[in-house]
């Protein structure tokens, strides 16, 4: 039995007919942190995020830049707090963010990883 919630089917939709993005085996064989580095892997040149800059030029950030950049918070919070695999007693860290998808997005998944 897996362990993680199964996830029903997505509809059709029209990033399923894109060129560029997959979509992550949705049986409960990954977890979240997982489906991040499944699409790393899998859809590397699909966008996650596509914004403006107040300069009115457009940002875009895919898959990839963005597990880095998960892996990069998280290696820092980890640190910082001391945190190591196996620990009983892990730290607790609240997080105060901007309300922006970006940064909370990346704050939140970072806590997912083991990063070494």
């Amino acid at each position: 039995m897996n362990k993680w919630r199964v996830v029903q089917k997505p509809p059709q939709t029209q990033a399923l007919s894109s060129t560029t993005f997959r979509p992550p085996p949705l049986d409960g064989t990954l977890s979240l942190p997982e489906q991040y580095e499944w699409h790393q892997k899998n859809t590397p040149n699909h966008p996650l995020f596509i914004y403006a800059r107040s300069d009115q030029s457009i940002r875009t950030i895919m898959w990839p830049e963005a597990v880095r950049a998960i892996h990069s918070g998280a290696r820092y919070v980890r640190k910082t707090m001391g945190w190591t695999p196996g620990m009983s007693n892990a730290p607790v860290v609240a997080i105060l963010a901007a309300s922006g998808r970006i940064p909370a997005l990346h704050l939140q998944l970072h806590a997912y990883f083991e990063c070494p």
